[in-house]
């Protein structure tokens, strides 16, 4: 085939292509519509979910922020408890120290008394044999 030729089979081919694209879309024209409706029609509905979901999500948050909120509570209550135990347990060892020091003085006082009660025998006795 020569030049000429085939340059004329390529312009034809490319003038009857765009004529049987140009056909296509008229007689799929109202196809088309119909299937870009039925597409609108399919996202409004998938809008609609995603805003459902979207104020599910948004009511769930807001609980969630509740329940944050009442953790932070909970949390500061149980600060002041450690606080309140602390002091319990200082008041205590104080009270233990205290405890053993007044321990220490009765054993010591036991042992005068004691002491003093030998000492009084011991006089009793000198005072009888006089």
């Amino acid at each position: 085939m020569d030049k000429e030729t085939e340059v004329l089979l390529d312009a034809i081919a490319k003038k009857a292509a765009t004529d049987a694209v140009a056909k296509l879309r008229e007689f799929h024209q109202d196809d088309l519509k119909v299937l870009g409706e039925r597409m609108d029609i399919g996202f409004e509905s998938v809008d609609k979910r995603f805003n459902e979901v979207n104020q599910r999500f948004d009511r769930v948050e807001n609980r969630l922020d509740g329940v944050e909120v009442r953790l932070g509570n909970v949390e500061i209550a149980v600060d002041g408890m450690g606080q309140r135990l602390d002091r319990i347990e200082n008041a205590l060892a104080t009270l233990l120290e205290e405890f053993k020091a007044h321990q220490e003085k009765q054993k010591q006082l036991e042992a005068k008394v004691a002491e003093l009660t030998e000492r009084v025998r011991v006089l009793e006795m000198q005072l009888a044999h006089q």
